[in-house]
């Protein structure tokens, strides 16, 4: 379980109301939590989550631990639609021993927790689980070995900063900045 609140004092008081009922042991501050790893920084008020041994098990899994590393989750030229879809027996025989659904649905996990600079590419890739192409398995392959890339990149909540949002803009290599003044 995990306790959190503004005041430690809450955390300790709900901490010893527990005690009375069950047996409990306390690690302390949390540190891993379902998998991913969290940083707390109480100074810049921040909450930080990543995921990097999971995508480590990922990349194993699916045999892509020393795949060149990509810049981006997917190629912005790319298209894809059911054209694309195996349409003979032996396409369809080809790609029924790749494991496509099994891929997409790890790579849920992090979409959906720490990474959600993939959620776009997941969605795209979630209209062929019923019958992906090759070309389908090569852009989620490209996803996986992305967040192999980035692993080591958080997600970070709360903060003091005015930042409200910072986008990246693939087609011109920039970086741009909205900030909110207060």
């Amino acid at each position: 379980m995990a306790v959190t609140s503004k005041r430690i004092a809450d955390i300790q008081k709900f901490k010893a109301e527990i005690k009375k009922h069950w047996e409990i042991t306390d690690n302390g501050p949390i540190a891993w939590f379902l998998g991913f790893q969290i940083k707390q920084d109480r100074n810049t008020k921040t909450i930080s989550i990543n995921q990097h041994a999971y995508i480590d098990g990922l990349l194993e899994k699916f045999q892509l631990t020393n795949a060149k590393p990509v810049s981006t989750p997917m190629d912005p030229s790319a298209q894809y639609s059911v054209d694309q879809c195996p349409s003979t027996p032996n396409q369809t025989a080809q790609m029924g021993r790749v494991p496509y659904i099994e891929a997409l649905g790890s790579i849920l996990w992090p979409a959906v927790v720490s990474r959600p600079d993939i959620a776009y590419a997941v969605g795209i890739l979630s209209q062929f689980v019923q019958n992906p192409a090759l070309v389908h398995w090569d852009a989620l392959k490209q996803v996986i070995i992305y967040l192999g890339t980035t692993k080591n990149h958080w997600l970070t909540f709360g903060g003091t900063s005015k930042m409200l949002v910072e986008g990246y803009c693939y087609d011109t290599l920039f970086t741009f900045t909205l900030t909110l003044n207060i």
